[in-house]
């Protein structure tokens, strides 16, 4: 194959996974305005931000860093190094995982008052802070040199059911 071919291809296999994603999330989007209406989207319209920024803090800068140093590791021939890296960089985010999960589990009475000025998104902010604290875990395991492309569909696929199902049992629980 030749190398513009190479090119040509790869482009296009990223653009229609990414456009993929995007789909997804925007079904997404709609299935949860249909499921729990306006205020609820508005809450989770105000946390998202804020996950978003703990999440680029404890994943985003290690993502690049590893990706360039164990290139650099491999094309020189030290895979001992490059796995010693990868686990290192995955050690890092999980314990800045950890930490963030803490702050923001404790802070979220703090933060729904003060910063977002919505007293009902705490308990949003603490489910937040607990359930996506595996992500930046199985996001670094991702991005290893060997990984495979279809998992970020899969993990899209489960995010959308996840989000559905937990959205269901508490729409259950709720009284009309």
């Amino acid at each position: 194959m030749s190398y513009k071919k190479m090119i040509f291809t790869g482009t296009l296999i990223l653009t229609l996974s990414g456009f993929l994603a995007r789909i997804l999330g925007f079904y997404n989007r709609i299935f949860l305005s249909n499921l729990i209406g306006a205020k609820e989207l508005g809450i989770y319209q105000l946390i998202f931000p804020i996950y978003m920024l703990c999440f680029s803090l404890c994943c985003h800068g290690f993502e690049t860093g590893i990706s360039n140093l164990t290139s650099r590791f491999f094309a020189k021939g030290q895979k001992k190094n490059a796995h010693h890296l990868v686990r290192l960089g995955c050690l890092l985010s999980f314990c800045l995982s950890i930490l963030l999960m803490f702050a923001l589990f404790e802070g979220a009475d703090y933060l729904s008052t003060f910063i977002l000025k919505e007293a009902s998104a705490a308990p949003s902010l603490k489910i937040a802070a607990l359930s996506r604290l595996p992500d930046g875990i199985f996001r670094k395991r991702r991005r290893t040199p060997d990984a495979d492309r279809s998992s970020e569909r899969r993990d899209s696929s489960s995010r959308c059911g996840r989000s559905a199902e937990r959205i269901r049992l508490q729409t259950a629980r709720r009284p009309k």
